[in-house]
């Protein structure tokens, strides 16, 4: 059997789970702390679920290196699963719809 922890509520740990069952579209406290975690350790990386560096430091050595990024270069970087990112253009012209 696995550990049971018990988090001390407070007011504003209330409205943080709220807030980030908002953000993830989880429907529970403990899916919106998984999916909220695990983008943690994606970004971070160094750590057990993501050994290698995270997507942060990719960001920034990429920067570093090329001297400025598009946006699409940098969704590119960004984009996981936890947090889908994505860049698009779209360009019109003339009147539109009045």
């Amino acid at each position: 059997m696995g550990e049971s922890t018990t988090i001390r509520m407070t007011d504003r740990r209330e409205t943080l789970f709220e807030a980030l069952e908002d953000a993830t579209g989880e429907n529970t406290r403990s899916g919106a702390i998984d999916v909220a975690a695990e983008y943690y350790c994606f970004m971070r990386g160094e750590n057990r679920r993501q050994p290698a560096s995270g997507r942060v430091e990719r960001l920034v050595r990429r920067a570093r290196e090329e001297g400025s990024l598009t946006a699409e270069q940098i969704a590119d970087v960004l984009d996981c699963d936890e947090l889908p990112v994505r860049y698009d253009v779209s360009t019109g012209y003339g009147r539109g719809e009045e």
